[in-house]
């Protein structure tokens, strides 16, 4: 029986056992253990910023850590913030080079034209509150 490093609570079976080299040194009171067992991830993970950045050498369970199926994370696809006429007038002309790129490379056509014609009747009604429309209506 083990005792984890984080919780503190007994764990019959570590998921992870970390050789201690001077992760947690002596104190007057209490010898720093050998080894540093964490009874979950979610534990581990806990205890991450006290840990340095590179542990695998200090892993001694490393066969635990082999088995299939590895769980696989995937990177989402930051979804593409569509933007009002307001927002596209505050930008430098480097960041509309660049929302404009990225709106060309993520959305589909018909998505396009529905915010497109959007931006346009917002620039027409922005025109007409400002004054700036130059039409002959009356």
């Amino acid at each position: 029986m083990n005792l984890c490093h984080c919780c503190l609570n007994v764990c019959e079976q570590s998921w992870m056992i970390l050789k201690n080299e001077n992760l947690v040194e002596d104190t007057e009171e209490q010898k720093a253990p050998q080894f540093l067992h964490y009874c979950s991830y979610l534990c581990h993970v806990g205890d991450r910023p006290n840990l340095p950045s590179s542990i695998w050498h200090l892993v001694q369970n490393k066969g635990d850590f082999n088995k299939d199926p590895r769980p696989i994370t995937l990177s989402r696809k930051k979804e593409f913030q569509f933007l009002d006429y307001e927002e596209i007038q505050e930008l430098t002309d480097f960041e509309k080079d660049e929302y404009y790129k990225t709106k060309n490379n993520q959305m589909d056509t018909d998505k396009m034209k529905f915010y497109e014609d959007q931006v346009k009747e917002d620039a027409r009604t922005a025109q007409i509150a400002y004054g700036e429309d130059d039409s002959d209506d009356y």
